[in-house]
């Protein structure tokens, strides 16, 4: 099901958002990547943003923004495959399971119209202004946290084909993924690179650096048993030179 918020236009429009979030009382809501911003793109029509919610028995719940297709999302522009990432994302800690979530888009410019709630599992043609995407976390009738991310379009024409370029490294989903003891994380490189393959908390604070130095061209997988580290979800991060790439893992105990 689409909603269609304006209409189709004939060139292509990207989307920047910086982000920020808040924190109140015991819950911590934050986005992810933290980046300055966020480029979504559209070919020919306006950028579309659908959002999933993964709620998890860890403690951390995920909201999920991405292109509804194939379309990249990427992280500086001008937008290329090489700087794409697959989605961004909300990560709520819930340690009761206990929390609800609504996510609303909020204008910030006034003829634009009030606030309205999105669905999730819904895709969005998105208006070529500026606006807000705010998450609420509520326990029982009670808002206990929120977060925001600041977004807005512009339009630039059209995509060259030869912008979308493969990506010089390309990060995998680690598996098994939940997983107890260990996990293997893939990646490849297209070129001989200096790389670095690293595991961050969901605060941002590293925990673990599996690869730091130059690898030739070709397929990879690293092995974590992080003996350590308790139970939760955290990010790992490919990183060469100005490109990186993350992903989500959890771990259960």
């Amino acid at each position: 099901m689409k909603a269609h918020l304006v209409l189709p236009v004939a060139f292509a429009i990207v989307l920047l958002a910086s982000v920020h979030g808040t924190l109140a009382f015991a819950q911590r809501i934050t986005f992810f990547p933290r980046v300055d911003s966020l480029i979504f793109v559209g070919s020919c029509t306006p950028p579309q943003m659908v959002s999933h919610l993964q709620e998890s028995s860890t403690g951390f719940d995920s909201i999920i923004i991405r292109p509804p297709f194939s379309e990249p999302l990427c992280i500086a522009f001008p937008p290329t495959l090489e700087n794409s990432i697959p989605a961004c994302y909300f990560i709520a800690h819930d340690s009761m399971n206990q929390l609800r979530y609504e996510l609303w888009l909020r204008p910030t410019v006034l003829w634009y119209g009030p606030p309205f709630r999105l669905g999730f599992d819904t895709a969005y043609y998105l208006n070529p202004e500026s606006f807000n995407l705010v998450l609420f976390a509520f326990l029982d009738s009670s808002i206990v946290d929120s977060a925001s991310a600041k977004f807005r379009s512009i339009s630039t024409g059209s995509v060259d084909d030869d912008q979308l370029a493969p990506s010089a490294i390309t990060l995998r989903q680690n598996y098994p993924n939940p997983f107890n003891p260990s996990t293997t994380i893939p990646f490849s490189l297209q070129e001989q690179r200096d790389v670095s393959l690293k595991i961050f908390n969901l605060v941002g604070s590293e925990v673990a650096a599996l690869v730091s130095q130059r690898l030739p061209r070709g397929d990879y997988e690293f092995q974590w048993n992080p003996r350590n580290l308790p139970t939760g979800a955290y990010l790992y991060r490919l990183q060469s030179g100005s490109i990186l790439q993350s992903k989500k893992l959890t771990i259960i105990k």
